[in-house]
């Protein structure tokens, strides 16, 4: 709010607003609105408001056309309450049109009361229309009028006294113009002269009439006019002109030599409108330097016995400079005896330390471009001792017969220099100490903002931008309701209105909303802050910090995703089941809608798809040659690749496009035992950036859980046909012991037929054992006999024929 102060610019001047009797009259405020209830209610409110020790006088109108009407009678009113509905919908809008653009009324201060807001928006109230504040009349409470009114009279106070400062400033430089001792013409900008003063007109001896609308070029010396119109088209470009060196033709056809300088006057819209030039007359000082030149000799004397060095170079054709004079005291400079150089520039040069030597041949060149414009130059020069020293030299070019002569002198500054760097030593120093304070403002991650009381933004650090992609300077004026939903303001707006309401007692506040970023996009951050207060502990807005939270929120959506695939990957036993549970998962932390798996098969070359979901194709197996698939396996590591990359390979040759084009492709390879069996790979047909760096790794730790599934499943097919096998021989066992189990029967059967058969041998061996052994004993006893000594030979003979009986016996026994 503006204070009630008295803005005296002039302190030994009167107001121009004063009556007559020197006291100011009362200020007037205008009510115009069809609503009588409006004017007494608000003549009410306005009883005892007091201005500068006086009531003010409140005039009505009912109508537009009133108001018209009472502005033209009352052109000192201060301040109009103006409602924007009457006759018609626009009749406030267009009563102020009419008083800015017809009244040409610009101090007047104008005030919008509606009570329909929905007509016409405050923003656009404000910003299309003239007006200074824009009001509901509901809003416009007595307390809240007296400081509307307060503050418009006081603006157009302040306006009037302004502008008769402007008025008066307007003739204390009517009064220099006129008597300034130099003189002063304005060209249009085709060359014509638009004014001239009147030592413009004393020094030239010509009369406005005669003057005005010629062509200024007409006062030119002829010889001068190519060079005028060179200059005239650089003071176009530039805007500026300096030291321009012209004769100009007196009305007695004499001529004098006059020095300008000059600029560029523009109108309001910043279009060239009209030059503004002064000249001096410098016929007397070119005389004395001529005069001067004759007095060169004693000037050589005077020059050789000053600490300055001076010196003169004339330049002539082929860049090279002659007729160089260098006073004595450059050789003193150099630490050399005087008359070392002997006028010698080359010996001079060569002091200067090679690095510097284009900076002084650029100085030479901007002072031979800018005749007259004094050009310095500071060089670093080697001494004759070794030391180093620097130098500064100051000097102009003038121009005389085309030829260019170039004087100026030359001084020691080093020990400037030395002064001038422990300065900017110190001043770096400071500016350091500051820029740590602000590098800790600007390259924090978190955004450090500050407000004022009515929720607008006063300071952002730059990370804004990294977060939602605006400028600072792009949300600083804006209100904290523009940047989130009508659902969380609701929450954040409410946080931050009950902060300021308990300023004095509110401490720190932390919680988690949705911001807007630049696409419209909500954005989930951690908003911490405090209530922001002057040394007097007067509330001044609040300030704190914003960090964004996604990565925050998607880490934890990222762990229950990786816990979740990794529990399904472990319990379920039906791979397709697996994949579509692990997608599902997936889903929560990247875009799966174009999902596969594909397995490889080495010796067909071929991938096999268990799973697959996109939104343009559907196949159950394809040719590995030329596939990101196949790229994938032979590189056997993640691939992250966008469209254009894709592009680059198929020019190579390595991949052949086999279907529509996605903007970005994300394969991992499927491994086991250190071999790619298959990929597993996402891709979008729409968003170039669906899939980051980051990606890979969640791809990656998927396309395990996957593997896994992949050899629980080929170990559960290995161990089921592993059972079949050990049925079938079982079965097979089975058989051999049903067979066994008979065998066994025969040879039960058997051995008791041979258990048998051993008891009838044993009988027969018996049996034959007592038949044989009677028949034996007699083969014996008859042995024996024939053994008796004495025995005759009938007895022998029956002897032998009783044994040959028995034997005979015996053999028939056996062969039974």
């Amino acid at each position: 709010m503006i204070e009630d102060t008295n803005y005296d610019f002039f302190a030994d001047e009167e107001s121009s607003s004063a009556n007559e009797s020197g006291q100011e009259p009362k200020k007037k405020i205008l009510i115009v609105d069809d609503e009588k209830d409006i004017h007494i209610v608000t003549k009410m409110a306005m009883d005892d408001f007091v201005y500068e020790g006086k009531t003010i006088e409140i005039l009505s109108a009912y109508s537009a056309d009133e108001a018209k009407n009472l502005l033209r009678l009352h052109q000192d009113i201060s301040l109009v309450l103006l409602d924007v509905v009457m006759e018609t919908e626009t009749s406030g809008l267009d009563l102020v049109s009419y008083i800015r653009n017809n009244l040409n009324n610009k101090n007047i201060r104008i005030i919008l009361r509606t009570g329909q807001p929905g007509v016409i928006t405050e923003k656009t109230a404000i910003e299309e229309y003239d007006i200074d504040d824009y009001r509901t009349k509901t809003e416009l409470t007595a307390d809240r009028l007296f400081s509307v009114v307060k503050t418009g009279i006081n603006t157009f106070v302040l306006m009037k006294q302004m502008e008769a400062k402007l008025k008066e400033s307007q003739k204390r430089y009517k009064l220099i113009f006129d008597h300034s001792p130099l003189s002063f013409h304005s060209l249009s900008l085709d060359g014509k002269i638009l004014d001239v003063n009147p030592m413009w007109l004393s020094t030239l001896g010509y009369t406005k009439k005669e003057i005005i609308g010629t062509q200024f070029e007409n006062l030119i010396h002829p010889e001068n006019n190519e060079y005028f119109q060179e200059h005239f088209l650089k003071f176009k470009k530039q805007g500026q002109i300096q030291d321009v060196i012209l004769r100009l033709r007196k009305k007695d056809s004499s001529y004098i030599n006059v020095v300008l300088e000059g600029d560029i006057g523009f109108d309001i819209e910043g279009e060239s409108k009209q030059t503004f030039c002064i000249f001096k007359d410098i016929t007397k000082e070119l005389k004395l330097e001529n005069e001067l030149k004759e007095l060169y000799n004693n000037y050589n004397e005077v020059v050789s016995n000053i600490t300055t060095a001076v010196w003169k170079i004339d330049f002539e054709e082929g860049e090279s400079f002659k007729n160089a004079y260098l006073s004595p005291v450059m050789d003193e400079l150099l630490g050399l005896p005087r008359g070392s150089l002997k006028n010698d520039w080359k010996k001079y040069m060569s002091h200067i330390k090679p690095e510097y030597l284009k900076l002084v041949g650029k100085s030479f060149k901007e002072s031979f471009e800018n005749p007259s414009k004094s050009i310095v130059c500071e060089y670093e020069v080697i001494k004759a001792n070794g030391e180093p020293a620097w130098f500064q030299s100051q000097g102009r070019c003038f121009i005389e017969n085309n030829n260019p002569h170039f004087f100026g002198s030359t001084i020691d500054i080093s020990e400037q220099k030395q002064s001038i760097e422990k300065l900017k030593q110190q001043e770096e120093a400071l500016q350091k100490s500051e820029e740590k304070y602000r590098l800790l403002a600007e390259n924090s991650v978190d955004i450090i903002w500050t407000m004022d009381q009515y929720l607008k933004f006063t300071y952002l650090s730059p990370s804004l931008e990294q977060l939602t992609g605006y400028k600072p300077e792009e949300w600083v004026g804006t209100k904290l309701s523009k940047h989130f939903t009508k659902k969380e303001f609701v929450k954040t707006g409410g946080i931050a209105l009950k902060a300021i309401k308990e300023y004095k007692t509110f401490g720190h506040v932390s919680f988690e909303t949705k911001m807007l970023d630049k696409n419209n996009n909500e954005v989930e951050v951690e908003i911490k802050g405090s209530v922001l207060k002057d040394s007097n502990g007067k509330l001044i807005g609040l300030q704190g910090t914003t960090i964004g939270i996604q990565e925050k929120k998607k880490s934890e959506k990222l762990q229950s995703a990786i816990y979740n695939i990794s529990y399904e990957a472990n319990i379920a036993s039906d791979l397709p089941k697996v994949i579509e549970k692990i997608k599902s998962e997936l889903n929560t932390i990247i875009d799966t809608s174009n999902f596969y798996v594909a397995l490889y098969d080495d010796s067909t070359d071929t991938f096999s798809l268990p799973y697959m979901s996109d939104e343009k194709k559907t196949i159950k197996s394809f040719k590995a040659a030329h596939t990101l698939s196949k790229y994938v396996i032979d590189k056997c590591k993640p691939v992250l690749i966008n469209k254009s990359e894709i592009h680059k390979l198929e020019k190579k040759g390595i991949i052949k496009s086999s279907g529509p084009d996605c903007e970005v492709w994300l394969g991992t390879p499927l491994i086991i035992e250190k071999k790619a069996i298959g990929v597993l790979a996402v891709q979008s047909y729409k968003d170039e950036n669906a899939y980051a760096i980051t990606d890979k790794k969640v791809l990656e730790f998927v396309s395990e859980q996957i593997s896994i599934s992949i050899i629980r499943k080929k170990n559960e097919l290995e161990l089921k046909k592993q059972n079949k096998e050990y049925e079938i021989l079982n079965e097979e066992l089975k058989s051999s012991l049903s067979n066994i189990n008979d065998i066994n029967k025969e040879l039960e059967v058997s051995r008791k037929k041979a258990e048998e058969s051993d008891k009838l041998k044993s009988a027969f061996l018996a049996n034959m054992s007592h038949e044989i052994r009677t028949p034996m004993n007699g083969i014996l006893g008859f042995t024996d006999l024939l053994s008796k000594p004495g025995v005759s030979d009938q007895k022998q003979n029956q002897y032998i024929k009783s044994f040959q009986k028995v034997g005979k016996g015996c053999c028939i026994l056996l062969i039974a």
